[in-house]
């Protein structure tokens, strides 16, 4: 066995399947193979992963310049310097994140979405967000201060679906290169809190009970209100500078950046809170003021708010509030969030996520899979980790399982006991899967 090459599975199962200890060439396949829901290795894939070897060492490259760039603040040395290709990928965390979650049809780049037949429809959307910036005085154009490293950017491209799959919008983003940031120079702090899901689903509970209204809100450019304390410089926006050698010195706090969710949840808690809102003390992004019998609720996720009164001249007053405030797009009645769907109806409110268990159906080639009635195989016996080894993340069966684990804590603790990474055994998963399928609508 090849060294760093994960132990076998150990596994009790019928005798079609090799016992521990037999010889069996594929007993020692690696976890990050893609596993047929039978638990056969697919050919397909191993020939896939073979071609794909080029590309994964370029993209351990990108990381490597990337680690580099971020600890290269002690020599104050360009990490970008100008003998390296101006078209040189640098991927930080938050780019990798966004990637991950672009649709089957969304440009990964710039040049890319040039060469699409909708690039009107993105250029209009990249020139209305270029304005909003210019709006919000994110950043001034000066020359380059000697001792600066000013980090590059790159724009993130989205299609917008609503609840039945329909295309709604195009959205752009300007997302600065935060891998580039120098810790103790460009950022300090850097964490912030969202609501809990438990919050949520405890507030969603008590509406037919109480009878409360609800609207979700979008707050437009919400990044862009947080105020940036550091001096940090960027280049200017890619594809749409003005041709000279200045850079953008951030007054405000833009995508990408490591610290911008930190600013916008501590300016937006100081603005709410002027306004006689007080936070949960468990849950910090959760706001309640009361005036008299009069009830308001607000959670944040980020830039979405999902509001709460006792009646509708309660709540009118309270989007007025916040539109005082901040520039904000009434979304109604909220129908989805964080993949969340909600069905609201008179006496009751029901959550489910069909759509993302469908998404993970698709990613692990299960969509036409038997859907079964139970999370577990009752016939099969699984082994526990014993040893505690967490072996390489890096693999399908650990997405599969992080996936999975989304969907417990959301809104399907019924296969929380089958979702438990000590059970190295990613058949089992897909059996869970193939519940989850049985009863996509559960809520």
């Amino acid at each position: 066995m090849k060294p760093g090459t994960p132990e076998p599975i150990q596994v009790d199962l019928p005798p079609a399947v090799p016992h521990e200890g037999e010889r069996n060439d594929d007993s020692n396949l690696k976890l990050n193979n893609t596993l047929q829901p039978g638990g056969q290795c697919n050919n397909q894939t191993k020939k896939r992963q073979h071609d794909e070897e080029p590309q994964l060492e370029s993209e351990s490259s990108q990381r490597k310049l990337c680690k580099r760039a971020a600890v290269d603040y002690k020599r104050l040395n360009d990490p970008f310097s100008e003998d390296e290709e101006e078209n040189e990928t640098y991927q930080s965390y938050t780019e990798v994140i966004l990637e991950g979650m672009l649709g089957p049809d969304d440009p990964e780049s710039l040049k890319e979405a040039k060469r699409a037949n909708d690039w009107p429809q993105w250029e209009d959307t990249i020139r209305t967000e270029l304005n909003q910036l210019e709006q919000f005085g994110t950043w001034e154009l000066v020359e380059c201060p000697s001792d600066a490293i000013p980090i590059p950017n790159k724009w993130v491209l989205r299609k917008k679906y609503n609840k039945q799959g329909e295309l709604t919008k195009y959205k752009a983003r300007l997302v600065i290169k935060g891998c580039a940031q120098r810790p103790g120079f460009d950022y300090t702090d850097t964490f912030s809190p969202v609501v809990r899901l438990e919050t949520i689903r405890a507030i969603l509970a008590i509406i037919p009970i109480k009878r409360l209204k609800m609207c979700q809100i979008d707050v437009k450019g919400a990044y862009l209100n947080g105020i940036l304390k550091e001096n940090v410089y960027m280049r200017q926006p890619e594809g749409f500078g003005d041709g000279t050698n200045r850079v953008c010195w951030l007054q405000k706090t833009l995508y990408g950046l490591k610290q911008s969710g930190r600013e916008w949840n501590k300016e937006l808690d100081r603005r709410l809170k002027v306004k006689g809102f007080n936070n949960l003390q468990l849950d910090p992004c959760a706001y309640i003021r009361r005036n008299g019998d009069n009830l308001e609720i607000i959670t944040v996720w980020v830039d979405d708010l999902m509001l709460f009164a006792t009646s509708d001249s309660v709540m009118e007053h309270l989007a007025e509030d916040l539109e005082s405030t901040f520039d904000v797009t009434d979304l109604g009645e909220p129908s989805k969030i964080v993949s969340i769907e909600i069905t609201h109806r008179r006496n009751s409110i029901t959550i489910s996520q069909p759509q993302y268990v469908d998404s993970i159906l698709r990613k692990y080639g299960m969509q036409d899979a038997n859907p079964v009635s139970t999370p577990l195989d009752p016939n099969v016996k699984l082994k526990p980790n014993t040893n505690e080894q967490e072996g390489n993340n890096n693999n399908e069966y650990a997405s599969l399982i992080g996936s999975l684990q989304y969907l417990t804590v959301a809104t399907r603790p019924d296969i929380a006991y089958a979702v438990k990474p000590r059970f190295l055994h990613i058949k089992s998963e897909f059996r869970t899967l193939q519940r989850c399928k049985a009863s996509v609508k559960v809520s």
